[in-house]
């Protein structure tokens, strides 16, 4: 045992206070190696011991059990204190150190301290790296989730593009659909009064020829009878509709022009009709002789009037959209005997 009254009276204390008696361990270490040599164990407190012993003054966590020490530095009287230690948690350096029985319980008591402190500076370090890989880790996973929240935005987005593109072009079959119903509905109207005005033409011709004498002659040239425009919107010729697979006659050539532009005879004649006749609203048919006649329609007003002669290019009338009619356009008709023939073929 070493015989020291310092020692003695430190650990009569049951808890001790490390700042205050810092002074009472650096002498207490010197009577150390002082007995030391008296006795013949000849040791000497080293300057990591004195290092370790003023720098660790304080309270120090156990935070490893004792199992983790190798087997050569845990002996079977510290094995008990360090069982404490790990059951207690808060355990003071120097009483440890204090509680030594020997130099060589000193020495060992010291080495575990220092292996204490290095091992929990190593897990220490080890922690804050892996705190840095997890934030790090963390960070990256962010980035990651804010990425897929923006894709899934713009998912979402586009989804609500197609959505709204589709029922747009939803709407605008539905519309063309409509209108085709419509245009269908108008041919079937012109055809009806188109039949209706073959026998109203021959009776009209009839009596032209019976009150100015027979005039079997046809002209022999025909002019474009509506000078400002030669764009042509619908041509002569049967329509079949899509739904229901009927046949409607498109009676005449349909030619788009302005509203007011003039319109001219094709051909020299008399204007046997000058008149509002249904579906073709405004409507002038001038006969040509040898049975054969033109029609224009959908006018916006008549300039020729009934049993007036005209020569061909002069203005008979305006475009415009009257009767059955889609817009502004000029619908233009020939007929032999009534019945009508592509225009085509005339002008």
């Amino acid at each position: 045992m070493i015989r020291k009254p310092a020692v003695d009276a430190l650990k009569s204390s049951k808890r001790f206070d490390p700042p205050s008696h810092i002074e009472h361990l650096a002498s207490m270490a010197k009577e150390i190696v002082s007995l030391g040599n008296q006795t013949g164990e000849g040791w000497f407190l080293t300057g990591e011991m004195l290092e370790l012993i003023h720098s660790g003054a304080g309270n120090i966590v156990c935070t490893q059990p004792f199992a983790c020490l190798p087997n050569h530095v845990v002996g079977r009287g510290i094995s008990k204190r360090l069982k404490e230690m790990y059951q207690y948690g808060d355990v003071n350096f120097l009483e440890v150190l204090l509680q030594s029985s020997s130099i060589t319980d000193f020495l060992t008591r010291f080495e575990y301290l220092k292996y204490i402190a290095n091992n929990d500076q190593k897990l220490l370090d080890e922690v804050s790296a892996l705190k840095a890989s997890l934030e790090t880790e963390k960070a990256s996973l962010d980035s990651m989730k804010t990425s897929l929240v923006v894709k899934r935005q713009n998912q979402e987005a586009k989804s609500k593009e197609l959505a709204t593109a589709s029922a747009q072009k939803q709407s605008l079959v539905d519309q063309i659909n409509a209108e085709q119903d419509a245009l269908y509905d108008i041919l079937e109207d012109l055809e009806a009064e188109s039949k209706a005005l073959n026998s109203e033409i021959k009776r009209l011709q009839a009596e032209q020829a019976a009150k100015n004498g027979a005039n079997t002659k046809a002209p022999g040239a025909y002019l474009w009878p509506c000078p400002s425009s030669h764009t042509i919107t619908s041509n002569y010729g049967y329509r079949v509709h899509p739904v229901t697979g009927a046949k409607k006659l498109h009676s005449g050539m349909d030619i788009g022009a302005s509203y007011g532009a003039a319109v001219v005879a094709a051909a020299s004649g008399t204007v046997i009709m000058s008149k509002y006749y249904g579906g073709y609203g405004n409507c002038i048919i001038i006969d040509h002789g040898g049975g054969v006649s033109t029609l224009y329609g959908h006018m916006s007003s008549l300039v020729a009037k009934t049993g007036q002669k005209v020569s061909a290019g002069e203005t008979i009338g305006k475009v415009g959209s009257t009767g059955v009619s889609t817009g502004n356009h000029l619908h233009f008709e020939v007929r032999i005997n009534g019945s009508t023939v592509n225009p085509a073929n005339y002008v």
